[in-house]
């Protein structure tokens, strides 16, 4: 005899106990991607803020030498 749950309908909701078995199995993968997206983040800060920098200085140069 099969088991009638697979072609249920509704689809049976998943009992408290498979809820926190999908919990425990993503959560350290949420957590690794977050810190992840956090990582990229701070990166792509650093180097906009270089750029904006670096453009400032060689920007300024330039207007310096069209005075003189």
């Amino acid at each position: 005899m099969k088991d009638p749950s697979g072609v249920e309908y509704p689809a049976k909701d998943p009992t408290s106990g498979q809820v926190a078995a999908r919990l425990d199995r993503e959560v350290p993968r949420l957590e690794s991607a977050t810190a992840s997206a956090r990582t990229l983040a701070v990166v792509g800060i650093v180097v906009g803020v270089a750029g904006l920098l670096v453009g400032g200085v060689l920007g300024g140069l330039g207007l310096r030498r069209k005075r003189a």
